[in-house]
């Protein structure tokens, strides 16, 4: 179960956060890519976002009934400066007609009157803009951009997230392969950390295929260390596969046959204490009974 991690995305190893020899548990970081230019943007998308939620809850809520309340006093207001300049303009108009004052001064009184009904016509648009509340077309609007945000925050974070090696599961380190400050290609050959979870060892081993009859799941076997004799450990073949192949594993005996057909098996050991991965061992099945001979 060794695993051996990297990056999936260049940059540059800003720090490591393990050493040989830590135990880790599942999702903690390992290290870290230099990643200040996505932290931002994140930063910012995050205001962007919080930006966009306020908009449509603002819309969604509708107007308070303070904003209501002081247009409908404003439109008051201007209702009551509208009436004050028409009676105004209706006395000079009244008085043109009986020459006793000029065109300029009826002029004038009729621009502030126009003036004032401007306003009033505004604070009536506006007062019935806040009473109607958004459309739905606008709150639809709203919530696009919202989404788009959120979206856009989910993108960054995946990003940077990339930037952070983390154990996919509980285990020991085994091996830091890079230092801090070195280029990172992205998924390449050589990987920044080796671990795995040293307290489920098991040995794969292989048997030749003219003993493949004593192999079975459930079976007691025993193994020693490779090259030790006085050393004999127990376990149990915990899987049999069904593919046969060609030899994979060898003792670099030079008499050793290699082009011979073998079946993987399995084996779990009863106490792994002294064991270390990748250690080689040799694996003693029990050999099968010949079947009686039929009469």
């Amino acid at each position: 179960g060794q695993l051996n991690l990297a990056f999936d995305t260049p940059g540059v190893l800003r720090k490591l956060l393990v050493r040989e020899g830590d135990w880790v548990q599942q999702g903690a970081a390992l290290g870290e890519l230099v990643n200040d230019e996505l932290a931002a943007r994140l930063e910012a998308a995050r205001h962007s976002l919080a930006e966009a939620a306020a908009k449509l809850q603002l819309m969604e809520n509708g107007s308070r009934k303070e904003d209501v309340d002081e247009a409908r006093a404003e439109l008051s207001r201007t209702e009551t400066t509208t009436r004050y300049f028409g009676s105004l303009l209706d006395r000079r108009e009244n008085l043109f007609k009986r020459n006793a004052t000029s065109k300029e001064e009826v002029l004038d009184y009729q621009l502030r009157f126009d003036e004032a009904k401007k306003r009033e016509e505004a604070a009536a648009a506006r007062l019935k803009r806040l009473e109607a509340g958004s459309r739905p077309e606008e709150i639809a609007m709203a919530r696009a951009a919202r989404d788009n945000a959120q979206a856009r925050v989910r993108e960054l974070e995946a990003s940077l997230e990339r930037t952070r090696l983390r154990a996919p599961r509980e285990g020991k380190v085994l091996r830091v392969l890079r230092r801090q400050g070195e280029s990172i290609m992205g998924l390449e050959a050589l990987p920044v950390v080796s671990m795995a979870d040293v307290r489920r060892l098991q040995i794969r081993a292989e048997v030749d295929e003219s003993q493949i009859a004593s192999a079975r799941t459930g079976l007691a076997v025993r193994f020693s260390p490779y090259g030790v004799k006085d050393v004999v450990y127990e376990g149990t073949l915990t899987r049999v596969n069904d593919l046969m192949g060609r030899k994979q594993l060898t003792t670099d005996d030079p008499r050793e046959k290699v082009d011979v057909r073998v079946l993987e098996v399995i084996v779990t050991p009863r106490d792994a204490a002294d064991l270390r991965i990748n250690q080689r061992v040799d694996v003693f099945l029990p050999v099968a009974a010949p079947s009686p001979a039929a009469p």
